[in-house]
């Protein structure tokens, strides 16, 4: 059986998915952009912009489903590093204190606070 034809356009980027592959396209270009941009990530890792079409045809071979994905990979932001004590407050709930210069440590902290509490007591 031959195919009857309703649309004579050929698919294209154009008019694949109604145009929205080029949509998604000028997104994640920009997210590249914007990336590229930012001071707080590595200017000289590569970015990139992947468009993947699978086609996954029907045993007639005249028909075809179509997916369509864009992403993109970005440079990652600068890490920020932080020391932190971890134990419990006085009450047993767990937290944490970020270690600062000068900072006293997370064990006087509660030998502090304990004092502190009976001084409230007496």
């Amino acid at each position: 059986m031959e195919a009857s034809y309703i649309d004579p356009e050929k698919v294209s980027l154009r008019t694949l998915a109604d145009g929205k592959v080029i949509d998604e396209f000028d997104q994640e270009f920009s997210r590249c952009l914007e990336n590229i941009m930012d001071e707080k990530t590595d200017v000289r890792k590569k970015r990139s912009v992947t468009l993947k079409i699978i086609l996954e045809p029907e045993e007639t071979r005249d028909f075809a489903h179509a997916s369509i994905q864009c992403s993109s990979s970005l440079a990652p932001r600068h890490i920020h590093a932080a020391q932190l004590y971890i134990g419990r407050d006085i009450d047993g709930t767990p937290m944490a204190q970020q270690k600062r210069f000068q900072q006293q440590t997370f064990d006087d902290y509660l030998e502090n606070r304990a004092r502190e509490d009976q001084e409230a007591e007496s």
